[in-house]
């Protein structure tokens, strides 16, 4: 089951709880915080590596609070148990990426954390970004933004890999103005 499904099933349960009191609203209260957290964490692809469902279960009082909360919350850990593997292989992408930042592109590790932030927003261009980083090839099928790829892009304007690849997030965000700057004010090569 997917994680947003499971993370929103127990938010429900502790919404519409028949608990009045405020111990136990309060810790409903942070436990949705940190639920909802976790869930924009997890559909970044940022598995902070501090972060682990466990300490959730302090918000949980077994014999006070209905069954069923424990066990959504169970299903959750189980989840996450299951799924930190991807976690791994979503910390490697990040750490090479950041390495080619800051080696191939002389790029301090600050900026490179930013640069990393702009493109994990579309995860089809980071994902793309990545798969170049571990070649250092474009790859064949492209992704296409207002008919550029960052090959095209690269190669026909005065672009590094990285400014193509950030191009195509303007593209993205504000196409209208990106390609007129194209048009108006990257000369061609």
């Amino acid at each position: 089951m997917e994680l947003k499904l499971l993370v929103d099933d127990l938010i429900k349960l502790l919404e519409n709880t028949n608990k009045k009191d405020k111990y136990f609203l309060n810790r409903y209260s942070k436990l949705i915080d940190e639920l909802r957290k976790m869930v924009d964490d997890v559909e970044r692809n940022i598995y902070s590596r501090d972060f682990v469902v466990l300490p959730m279960f302090h918000y949980i009082d077994r014999n006070a609070d209905d069954s069923l909360i424990y066990d959504k919350m169970t299903l959750i850990n189980n989840w996450y148990i299951s799924n930190y593997r991807k976690k791994d292989e979503a910390t490697e992408i990040r750490e090479m990426i950041i390495g080619y930042l800051c080696s191939e592109c002389k790029m301090s590790e600050n900026r490179a954390k930013n640069v990393l932030k702009g493109l994990a927003k579309h995860k089809d261009i980071y994902l793309e970004f990545a798969e170049y980083v571990k070649s250092g090839k474009f790859v064949n099928e492209a992704v296409t933004i207002e008919g550029y790829t960052a090959e095209q892009l690269h190669s026909n304007y005065p672009l590094s890999v990285v400014g193509a690849y950030n191009y195509l997030v303007y593209l993205v965000e504000e196409p209208e103005k990106a390609i007129a700057d194209l048009k108006a004010g990257l000369p061609r090569k």
